[in-house]
């Protein structure tokens, strides 16, 4: 006779950085046929919370596993809706049951405590909260593995590995008509979006023009004579969030 698995999942994801979104319990649906239910929450100053219950996983395996990626889904996607800086989901809390022949027994159990700390902490508007609910459902496969590239790119403790990460997403997102990548289609698509212009000339060649973002991640990426690496990082402390909001940019328009 074939097991049963029902319970409850708890993950807890820590959030960095400048940015804090906080909203009440949100209830979440999922194609997912043996998930009864998900549940996120974050509150002001406090981890994401995400509870996922399961009415008949055919194993503890099977529910530690979709937990997981029901989880990297959700919060890959607050990460780029309001360019949070998330940790991976840690499994906080297990309660867990399996049905076999007859008997029950608890599979797992445990707890681990989280911390967290924002500095824009803003409340999520109730009018808000139903488009945040129909986002979060929105499966699209082909979006998924940008928005872990940039979930991961906003975990960087570093400010400039975190914007070379984000200046990478959108050397993919903007290739040339031939799918290569070329850097004048990524300052194309950030004149599209941005008031900045291709105003700085590259010190090799001058007639060729960058933005102030490709300019910085030059200055980084290529040996350039005469930079200032501490006048670059700085540049790049206070551009790094504007580069974010690109990059989701990107992801929502072109995948």
């Amino acid at each position: 006779m074939p097991s049963n698995v029902k319970g409850t999942l708890k993950y807890t994801c820590d959030v960095l950085g400048l940015i804090f979104r906080s909203f009440d319990p949100l209830e979440i649906q999922t194609t997912e046929h043996w998930v009864e239910k998900i549940v996120v929450e974050c509150r002001n100053e406090k981890p994401i919370e995400l509870t996922v219950t399961f009415a008949s996983a055919p194993s503890a395996d099977t529910a530690l596993i979709s937990g997981k990626v029901i989880c990297r889904m959700i919060v890959g996607r607050l990460a780029l809706q309001y360019g949070l800086c998330i940790q991976e989901p840690i499994l906080a809390a297990q309660e867990l049951v399996e049905e076999k022949d007859g008997r029950t027994k608890k599979v797992i159990a445990g707890s681990f405590p989280m911390v967290c700390s924002g500095k824009d902490n803003k409340k999520i508007e109730p009018q808000d909260v139903a488009a945040l609910k129909a986002d979060l459902e929105d499966l699209r496969p082909n979006r998924q593995d940008y928005e872990e590239l940039y979930r991961v790119a906003m975990q960087a403790v570093d400010n400039v590995d975190r914007y070379m990460s984000l200046y990478r997403i959108l050397s993919l997102l903007c290739p040339n008509p031939k799918g290569k990548e070329k850097q004048q289609y990524v300052d194309l698509f950030i004149e599209q979006q941005t008031t900045e212009l291709r105003t700085h000339a590259r010190p090799d060649m001058a007639h060729i023009k960058e933005t102030i973002y490709s300019k910085l991640r030059n200055e980084v990426g290529h040996a350039r004579h005469g930079v200032d690496l501490a006048h670059t990082r700085h540049e790049m402390d206070t551009r790094v969030y504007e580069l974010a909001k690109i990059a989701r940019k990107a992801i929502e328009i072109k995948t």
